[in-house]
């Protein structure tokens, strides 16, 4: 017996080497993948610090801007279609309406006071 512990010892010492080795790579990769991972990151913000520097964000902006204008126009002009479709008066013809009536409200004020006087 004490020959067959004798025999495996050289292959069961291998077999922890093997494992020890296999964490030893494996904690390797972890530290250097972490330090590259740190450096990218790192790289990262100072790239874009500088990009921020070099582009001009009111660009992007306006673009925004121009499209945001673009959809109002549209929807205002799908919304008063649909008014119109409806029969519902739109915002010049409310307006021209409002005139009219201070008009005529003015003149019959003008009447009841000629009449009484």
């Amino acid at each position: 017996m004490k020959n067959l512990k004798e025999l495996s010892k050289p292959a069961t010492d291998l077999t922890k080497n093997v494992f020890f080795a296999g964490l030893g790579v494996a904690a390797t990769v972890e530290e250097r993948s972490k330090k590259v991972f740190d450096n990218l990151v790192e790289k990262g913000r100072t790239t874009s610090s500088k990009l921020e520097e070099k582009i001009k964000f009111p660009k992007v902006n306006e673009r925004a801007k121009n499209l945001s204008e673009k959809i109002n126009t549209r929807v205002k002009k799908g919304s008063t279609a649909v008014l119109n479709r409806l029969g519902v008066p739109g915002r010049e013809e409310i307006l021209d309406l409002t005139k009219s009536v201070e008009l005529l409200t003015k003149k019959v004020k003008g009447l009841q006071t000629a009449t009484k006087a």
